[in-house]
C-alpha cells in the first residue's frame, strides 16, 4: 500500500493509500515538446495552480505526494464516468471507499494532459479542505513523462519534457518513483552531534508544510545510535486525516545536527515524529532553493546555497482541533506539562479570541505559538478558565 500525503498547516488532512495494482499509470501528454512556465498562488502555505478543463479554469492544489484527485462537485459538472472504486486508508488508518474516474483533457498552461486518472473525494465536505476553495489536486502521477521546476520564492512552476530547457545549475541525484502514483523519493543524509551518520529515503511532498518530518520507523533506527537527539516525548493527538482525528499516542520531538540533501547542508533541524512509515521533505525546504523533479529521467536537482543554519525555535506545545474546538494536541515543554494537558480547549491567544472561530479562521492561527512569547487562555478538564504564559527565549 502506498501513501497520498496532503497536509494543511498543523493538520494532516489526508493520507490516502491504495494498491499499486491501479490505473494511475495511465494518461499521456499531448505534444512532443513543451516548456511552459506559470504563476501560482500560495494559500495557507499551499501551492494553488490554475487548471483548464473543457475551456473553464479551476483551482487545483499542487501536491507531489498525492495522486490526481477531483471534488465530487467537479466530477458531477464534468459528467465524469466512474471507472472503479478503491478502498483507501487515511493518515490515521481509517478507511473509506473512493470512486475513480478519467479526465479526458486537462490543461496546465499550454500543456495538455489526456485521459488522466483521478480519485473523487468530498473536498467541500471536509472541514478544512473546503477553506482552500479548490476543485482538486494535481498529483505526481500526472508527471510521469515530465520535468517540473518549482520556484517557491518566485511563485513559478515550469513544466517541460527536456531538462536542457531548464539549464540546471546543480548536479542531480537519483530520484526513486514509488507506486502507481509515482511518488518522488530521494536519499538524504543525517549526522549526529558526534559525527554519527545515517541515510534514509524520504518523500518529496509539496503538500506538507514542514522542512522535515521524521517517521517513527526512522526515529527508532537512528535514535539508539545518536544520529538524532530526543528532546521531548508527549502523549496526545495532532493529525486530522481525511476520515477523522488521529488516535491518541506518544510522539517525540527531535533535533538533527546536520541534514544533507544533494550538496546542501542544513544545520540545527527540528522535527516531530509521524506515524507514517515514510519520512518526508515539505514546502519549507523549498524556501532555500529551486527544486527540479525530473520524473521522466528519475533525477532530483536542488539549486541552493551550500550551507543553511536553521534558527527556528522548538515548539513548546502543538495545537489541533477536537470536536470542532481549537485544543492542545501535544505538550513538549516539561515545565508546561504541569499546566497544559492534551485536550484542553484554547479560547484565546494574547488578545485574539479563538473560542467560536470557524474552521477556516483556525487555519490562520499557526504563527504565534513558536514565533514569540505569548499568553493563552485554556479551559481545564474541570471547566476552569486559566491563563498561561508561553515564554520563548530570544
Amino acid at each position: 500500500m502506498k501513501r497520498l500525503e496532503i497536509t494543511l498547516t498543523f493538520i494532516l488532512i489526508a493520507q490516502l493509500s491504495f494498491s499499486q495494482n491501479s490505473s494511475f499509470r495511465k494518461g499521456m501528454v499531448s505534444g512532443k515538446s513543451y516548456c511552459e512556465q506559470l504563476d501560482f498562488e500560495l494559500v495557507n502555505n499551499k501551492i494553488i495552480v490554475p487548471v483548464k478543463i473543457n475551456g473553464k479554469t479551476y483551482r487545483f492544489l499542487f501536491d507531489t505526494g498525492a495522486p490526481t484527485l477531483i471534488s465530487q462537485e467537479l466530477a458531477v459538472e464534468l459528467n465524469s464516468p466512474t471507472i472503479g472504486e478503491k478502498t483507501v486508508a487515511d493518515a490515521n488508518n481509517l478507511e473509506d471507499t473512493l470512486a475513480t474516474t478519467t479526465i479526458k483533457n486537462l490543461k496546465i498552461g499550454a500543456v495538455v494532459f489526456e485521459n488522466c486518472q483521478a480519485l473523487v473525494f468530498g473536498i467541500n465536505q471536509h472541514r478544512f479542505l473546503q477553506c482552500l476553495k479548490i476543485d482538486g489536486f494535481i498529483g505526481s502521477n500526472l508527471f510521469k513523462k515530465s520535468i517540473v521546476k518549482i520556484d517557491l520564492n518566485g511563485r513559478k512552476i515550469t513544466l517541460t519534457n527536456r531538462t536542457t530547457q531548464l539549464r540546471p545549475a546543480s548536479k542531480p541525484t537519483k530520484m526513486q518513483l514509488v507506486g502507481s502514483q509515482r511518488m518522488p523519493f530521494i536519499t538524504l543524509k543525517l549526522e549526529g552531534r558526534s559525527g554519527e551518520m545515517g541515510k534514509e529515503q524520504v518523500l518529496i511532498d509539496t503538500g506538507m508544510d514542514n522542512l522535515y518530518d521524521i517517521s517513527q520507523r526512522a526515529y527508532r533506527t537512528f535514535s539508539p545510535i545518536n544520529i538524532v537527539d530526543s528532546i521531548s516525548t508527549s502523549y496526545g493527538s495532532g493529525a486530522i486525516g481525511a476520515f477523522g482525528n488521529a488516535p491518541s499516542q506518544a510522539q517525540t520531538q527531535v533535533k538533527i545536527t546536520k541534514l544533507t540533501i544533494n550538496h546542501a547542508i542544513f544545520g540545527n533541524v527540528n522535527s516531530i515524529t509521524i506515524t507514517d512509515d515514510n519520512s518526508r521533505i515539505g514546502l519549507a525546504f523549498f524556501k532555500y532553493g529551486d527544486v527540479i523533479l525530473d520524473f521522466k529521467n528519475s533525477r532530483f536537482y536542488f539549486e541552493s546555497t551550500e550551507k543553511v543554519l536553521l534558527t527556528e525555535r522548538m515548539e513548546k506545545y502543538s495545537p489541533t482541533v477536537l470536536n470542532g474546538k481549537y485544543a492542545v494536541g501535544f505538550v513538549w515543554d516539561e515545565a508546561l506539562k504541569n499546566e497544559l494537558q492534551f485536550g484542553n480547549e484554547i479560547t484565546r491567544i494574547d488578545g485574539k479570541i479563538v473560542e467560536g472561530m470557524d474552521a477556516c479562521e483556525l487555519l490562520n492561527l499557526q504563527t504565534t505559538r513558536k514565533r514569540k512569547s505569548h499568553e493563552i487562555e485554556i479551559i481545564t478538564k474541570e471547566g476552569i478558565r486559566k491563563q498561561i504564559k508561553i515564554e520563548q527565549k530570544k
